[in-house]
């Protein structure tokens, strides 16, 4: 089993064992690669030995699923090993939240004023990304931006809702990052099509 909250990783180490027939050249497959990486992608398991195979769970929607990660001889084609990972993610604490109606078929631009939440940091400027977990709908320009603390400075929202129909809302989260990629904050963004 492996859980996260939706943006952030958690990482797992499994064990794999070659088995008695020669050294194995694997590949590794995972039916959900946007959220779940096995790392190495190649292995080389040994003779009768053991290998470790790591697993990075970084979700992007709430919920709960099954993923399966499979290890494939490169030579052979078959497949060596075969994993049924239970998956969870959980919404993280969303701190704003902002709500947009627009156009069904349209792409609209929102300002939103970010201010650097730290009065003080060992740091005189601190950076902050922007990612979401809506890609195709959803855009920052600029997608970082350097502040010194209790600074504000705009962030424009590109909202691209060609693909929606009126009548539709879609939720987005916003993930707010430090300069190491640790989550700040989470934000939120409900997109209504008229």
């Amino acid at each position: 089993d492996m859980r996260a909250v939706v943006g952030q990783a958690s990482s797992t180490s499994l064990a794999v064992a070659a088995g008695t027939a020669g050294q194995r050249q694997v590949v590794c497959y995972s039916s959900n690669p946007a959220e779940l990486q096995p790392t190495p992608a190649q292995l080389k398991l040994p003779a009768g030995g053991i290998t470790a195979l790591n697993l990075t769970f970084k979700p992007w929607r709430a919920g709960r699923q099954w993923v399966r990660v499979h290890l494939v001889d490169t030579g052979t084609k078959q497949v060596v090993h075969a994993l049924l990972v239970a998956t969870e993610a959980t919404l993280p604490p969303i701190s704003r939240s902002f709500e947009v109606e627009l156009q069904a078929g349209s792409v609209v631009q929102r300002q939103i004023l970010y201010t650097n939440p730290y009065t003080h940091t060992a740091q005189t400027v601190q950076c902050f990304k922007f990612t979401t977990n809506s890609p195709w709908l959803l855009s920052f320009q600029p997608g970082v931006l350097d502040l010194a603390p209790r600074d504000s400075k705009p962030l424009t929202l590109m909202i691209d809702a060609r693909l929606l129909k009126a009548g539709v809302v879609v939720q987005a989260l916003v993930f707010v990052q430090d300069e190491l990629g640790r989550q700040e904050e989470c934000l939120g963004l409900l997109v209504r099509c008229l």
